[in-house]
């Protein structure tokens, strides 16, 4: 019987060593899934970070096009403003033209009217001198 509790224990004894190894193998295969993990997780945190970077980069251009939105707005209606100054100028210079001209035809007008009585009276006393000369 000898025989048999010792190949008894031998054979326990091979099974708790296949049990260790299958153990160790488990704990190993464990380690390398824990260690994949990890730098899955990191993985993701990076992806996840980056993805915060670009929403951030696009929330940042999104509102930088609304400032030059908002200038380009800005810009066109003070344009819009300078050319109905403009126009409005355009305007009072060409009254002022008008005005000018007529002014000035009205005193082209007088100063002819005036002077024809004083031509009238140059050719009565031209004549009468004449006259007087014989």
């Amino acid at each position: 019987p000898e025989g048999g509790l010792d190949a008894y224990i031998g054979s326990l004894a091979r099974s708790l060593e296949a049990r260790t190894a299958d153990e160790a193998k488990a704990q190993e295969f464990a380690r390398r899934y824990r260690v994949q993990a990890r730098g899955l997780e990191a993985e993701v945190q990076a992806a996840v970070a980056e993805a915060a970077e670009d929403r951030s980069a696009a929330e940042d251009a999104e509102a930088r096009l609304a400032e030059v939105r908002a200038a380009d707005s800005e810009l066109l209606a003070h344009r819009r403003a300078l050319g109905r100054r403009i126009d409005a100028a355009k305007l009072a210079i060409g009254a002022q033209h008008a005005a000018a001209s007529r002014a000035a035809a009205t005193a082209t007008t007088k100063t002819a009217a005036s002077r024809a009585p004083l031509r009238r009276q140059s050719r009565q006393s031209l004549r009468g001198h004449l006259r007087a000369l014989g």
